[in-house]
């Protein structure tokens, strides 16, 4: 129970803080005023805040000492808007009006009032009581790297909802994360067993894209402390740094992929320069749109003749681009073709100088390989077109 009458005396910095953890997953434009809004309340003495758009939770602590039992809720996309008139080590007054549904922050001679919202209206997707069989840790570097391999390769609003998601399988004998992600004409996947400490169980799921976007806008760059990932069988929580996350699970049943991976090594192998080819496939998108063309792959004689061909009716007439490179290059004389697009997001997650492409086949994926780490497995499916 609130007293009528409350007030927290905190610098902007503290406020700001506190809220731009959580504040990405409120809704503003929300039909409901409350998943709008902010629930604040005392935990141990320090305020808490707490956001959800019924997908994903995020709750975050301060070091804002209040009183105990305290709980208020406001619309949060106003409240970070007055904090943000103000210079970060301004000292802020909130007064908290119980009795007339009111907040007032001031700061010298300014003066500002905001509406509260009934905070027992707040959704909870997150049970107190919710238990979580599954735990593990997880670098912040490791997070990065796995995202930036997988998640260009995720699909978005498919109606087939497991590729919407990341892929998350543990293997507790080998100690092995497997993280897959596809949309149904590439393929990427990032397994490792470098972890900071073991996990007990065997787990599959399917992880959202929101989630996996929210905890990697939480990580800083030089940010060592691990990530706890725990899960139910229906929720993911992830705890980092005082910021917990809270989201529903993809329910549905991810296919076995394992089929069309193709061995290495493969009957054809081609390594290139990256700088080269990325800069043969920016050349095509210069001319044409890089989601509808196909990248025509040549290999004669040690040496590879790209083409662009744009596979809608709507390309302009007489527009063309052609390159070649050298490349070291075992197998048949092959003619494929491949999504520019696809090539482009798969090159950029890449830091070696040089690439291989294994598997050139008209009716089979191209499988990509960094030299440098292979953790790594990216498939592009081949194109038709015509000669």
């Amino acid at each position: 129970m609130n007293a009528p009458k409350v007030v927290i005396t905190a610098t902007q910095a503290q406020w700001a803080c506190l809220l731009s953890k959580v504040n990405h997953a409120a809704d503003p434009s929300a039909a409901i005023p409350i998943l709008a809004g902010v629930k604040f309340h005392e935990h141990n003495g320090y305020l808490h805040a707490t956001c959800t758009d019924l997908t994903i939770t995020l709750s975050a602590v301060s070091d804002i000492t209040v009183p105990p039992g305290l709980a208020f809720a406001v619309n949060q996309q106003k409240l970070m808007g007055l904090f943000k008139l103000y210079a970060s080590d301004t000292t802020l007054k909130m007064t908290l009006e119980f009795d007339k549904d009111r907040l007032l922050l001031q700061s010298g001679k300014s003066r500002s009032t905001l509406g509260l919202l009934p905070p027992q209206d707040f959704p909870e997707i997150a049970r107190p009581d919710t238990d979580f069989p599954f735990s593990c840790e997880v670098l912040p570097l490791w997070w990065t790297t796995a995202l930036r391999y997988t998640e260009p390769f995720m699909a978005q609003k498919d109606s087939r909802l497991y590729l919407n998601g990341l892929r998350f399988q543990a293997a507790a004998s080998t100690q092995t994360l497997l993280l897959t992600a596809a949309d149904g004409r590439r393929l990427a996947q990032f397994k490792d067993n470098a972890l900071p400490s073991p996990f007990t169980q065997d787990w599959d799921t399917i992880l959202p894209r929101t989630a996996l976007t929210e905890v990697s806008r939480l990580l800083l760059q030089k940010d060592t402390a691990p990530l706890t990932l725990r899960l139910s069988a229906s929720q993911l929580k992830v705890t980092h740094s005082g910021v917990v996350l809270y989201a529903n699970l993809i329910e549905s049943k991810y296919p076995d992929v394992s089929k069309i991976i193709p061995p290495i090594p493969a009957p054809s192998v081609a390594t290139v320069s990256t700088l080269d080819l990325q800069s043969s496939l920016k050349h095509f998108a210069v001319l044409h749109d890089a989601k509808a063309t196909a990248a025509v792959f040549d290999f004669k004689d040690g040496i590879l003749s790209l083409r662009a061909h744009c596979t809608t009716i709507s390309s302009a007439p007489n527009t063309d681009a052609s390159d070649e490179l050298e490349v070291d290059y075992r197998g048949p004389d092959q003619t494929c073709a491949y999504n520019v697009g696809f090539l482009q997001d798969a090159l950029k997650t890449i830091q070696a100088d040089t690439i291989e492409l294994h598997n050139f086949d008209a009716s089979k994926p191209l499988r990509i390989v960094d030299p440098a780490d292979p953790r790594i497995t990216q498939l592009i499916m081949p194109l038709r077109v015509s000669t």
